[in-house]
């Protein structure tokens, strides 16, 4: 990937899991992160599950560039 791919985040929240990509425009997604989904309790706990698999998304990003340098 260049470092200049424009990439956008897709954010699939189902029963069980939250499922994340960074995605370029023709669709290929260049990272995915998957997330337990918390379903018990406050709504609070969901949001976190989606925040952390974004954060995910981001580090798993942070560490490919690392590597290929």
């Amino acid at each position: 990937m260049e470092p200049t791919t424009k990439l956008v985040i897709g954010i699939d929240v189902g029963g069980t899991k939250v499922a994340g990509g960074l995605v370029d425009a023709c669709g290929e997604i260049h990272v995915r992160s998957r997330t337990p989904m918390i379903t018990a309790g406050e709504a609070s706990k969901g949001l976190a599950a989606v925040s952390a698999a974004i954060q995910a998304l981001f580090s798993a990003l942070l560490n490919d560039r690392e590597l290929k340098r």
